[in-house]
């Protein structure tokens, strides 16, 4: 406890450790226009929110796979990561980059091949 004034002491918290790290925003921009559009529609549904899934685990596979990205909190239609370790904001680039190149592998071939799908 440190004493600021005689008659006030005040309790000073502990810092903790910090650690450089850096973070990563996905947006999926548009996805969440494409559910509303694809509700009724039997069979577009279901596939638009398959493909959302199977982003969603490309991508938590990617970061596990690095060891050095956590996905900390996903949305409708996007994630936040974090990069840590030696090179953080270099380590950011590189997870987004390969989310990028999963998006254009498991998502892209699916929005153009709906029928409402500009």
């Amino acid at each position: 406890m440190t004493t600021v004034c005689a008659d006030m002491p005040v309790k000073v918290a502990a810092v903790p450790e910090s650690i450089e790290c850096s973070f990563v925003l996905v947006d999926l921009s548009g996805f969440t226009q494409l559910i509303y559009l694809s509700q009724g529609h039997e069979k577009i549904m279901p596939l638009v929110l398959k493909t959302l899934q199977r982003f969603y685990n490309e991508s938590e596979q990617a970061a596990q796979r690095s060891n050095d990205i956590t996905i900390i909190s996903t949305t409708g239609d996007g994630f936040i990561a974090i990069a840590s370790g030696e090179l953080p904001s270099r380590r950011a680039v590189m997870f987004g980059r390969e989310v990028g190149q999963l998006f254009d592998k498991y998502v892209k071939p699916v929005l153009h091949s709906l029928p409402f799908r500009q």
